[in-house]
């Protein structure tokens, strides 16, 4: 089958797209078994869901989910071992955890009860946090690793901060991000670079947007590439 028909496409080794940095930083940590999900699920239609992963799969009972689950970790762990050089893009600020635990969900909550959950924009000082766990976890496993840190250029197109429009909550968030990547990449300098995808879009590109105006045009992806 065609990779781009699957659902590898957008979600790569099968944890979907992680939006904010906390995360990813649970995907790392669980991936080296120093983190372990909560036993968190989404009742979809009578089938259970994965609030850690944003994909689509379901399971009928808690042992298939519990045994995909394992499966998962461990091959999470074989590929960023192998890895030899990670990318991470960073997304957004906004984010959404459980409380009482603040483990962190990748995307809007989507059928999870509301009272189980609090949103957060995550500040500078935290992301600069998360991301350092991030990367110091990886080293310790693999002290060899290679990161490039990227921005995602795709602006929000909704926003839960009551005090900003989306636009300007949009390029917040960006802003916080930036500064988080810049200030890792020097505690880091010999891990970490920084890739200036964001600004090769926004500034670097003739037509960098889709027909939507806000995804990135075939033309600004190949001029990133």
């Amino acid at each position: 089958e065609n990779f781009q028909n699957t659902t590898y496409r957008m979600a790569p080794a099968r944890g979907g797209t992680l939006f904010n940095v906390p995360s990813m930083r649970q995907m790392v940590e669980r991936a080296f078994g120093e983190y372990k999900p909560s036993k968190f699920y989404i009742n979809d239609n009578g089938n259970i869901r994965d609030p850690f992963r944003a994909i689509k799969n379901q399971f009928a009972n808690e042992k298939e989910f519990l045994l995909d689950q394992d499966r998962h970790t461990k091959a999470l762990k074989k590929a960023l071992l192998k890895c030899d050089v990670f990318i991470f893009t960073l997304g957004l600020t906004e984010a959404w955890k459980f409380i009482g635990t603040n483990e962190y969900i990748s995307v809007s909550p989507w059928k999870v009860d509301p009272l189980l959950i609090e949103s957060e924009n995550i500040s500078l000082t935290k992301n600069i946090e998360e991301l350092s766990k991030l990367i110091t976890t990886y080293i310790k496993y693999k002290p060899d690793i290679k990161i490039i840190l990227t921005l995602s250029p795709i602006p929000l197109n909704k926003t839960f901060d009551k005090k900003r429009h989306v636009v300007e909550a949009s390029n917040f968030s960006k802003s916080v991000l930036r500064c988080a990547i810049d200030a890792v990449e020097k505690k880091f300098p010999k891990v970490v670079s920084y890739f200036p995808a964001f600004e090769t879009v926004m500034y670097g590109t003739e037509k960098p947007w889709d027909i939507d105006m806000r995804h990135v045009s075939n033309e600004a992806v190949k001029r990133v590439m």
